[in-house]
């Protein structure tokens, strides 16, 4: 739990050192422990499990279909012994709504983009206005960050082999940080 906690404390600070960057303020080191705070860190973990419960609502939402189809499926070949045929149209059912769950839930997270930049800026929401303006603003502008994100899967590919990961992760941060000042700022 206190890893957890360490890990979403250090990557809100990052949030937060190259945001400032972004909105063009001489963002210094000390940003990235800015959420270590006391007061701060309630805040913080407040955030991030109504973050991840909403996720884990949209997960839920996304991919009951496929699991409650390859759930039949097993039961009935092992209660009523299916045909090959049977069995084979129910898996590639559950096919189908797997790869249906896996478009719903990126194009759904796509919402929760810009609620996690509206925290850490200096102004101060409550976590429900924090997610209705990631929403509305990044309703129109999804897929602007789907290919911002798509287009450094081949730098995390090249960290794979020649690349080392700091310098592509501080790259992406950077970009990320841009793009969600330019939708901020709309």
């Amino acid at each position: 739990m206190l890893i957890l906690f360490l890990l979403c404390a250090f990557r809100s600070g990052t949030d937060r050192f190259y945001l400032r960057r972004a909105q063009g303020f001489d963002s210094k080191g000390r940003d990235v422990f800015f959420y270590f705070r006391p007061k701060k860190a309630l805040s913080l973990v407040g955030f991030y499990i109504n973050l991840y419960l909403r996720k884990l609502t949209v997960f839920i939402v996304c991919f009951a279909p496929f699991l409650s189809v390859s759930l039949f499926a097993a039961f009935a070949a092992e209660r009523f012994g299916l045909s090959v045929e049977a069995f084979r149209v129910l898996l590639s059912a559950a096919v189908v709504l797997f790869v249906d769950g896996i478009i719903f839930f990126i194009r759904l997270n796509g919402f929760f983009f810009l609620a996690r930049y509206f925290f850490v800026s200096d102004k101060y929401f409550s976590f429900r206005q924090l997610f209705a303006f990631s929403y509305k603003l990044i309703k129109d502008k999804k897929m602007t960050v789907l290919k911002k994100r798509l287009s450094f899967a081949g730098w995390f590919v090249g960290c794979l082999f020649l690349l080392p990961v700091s310098f592509v992760r501080s790259h992406y941060n950077r970009s990320m940080a841009e793009l969600a000042n330019d939708l901020m700022t709309l």
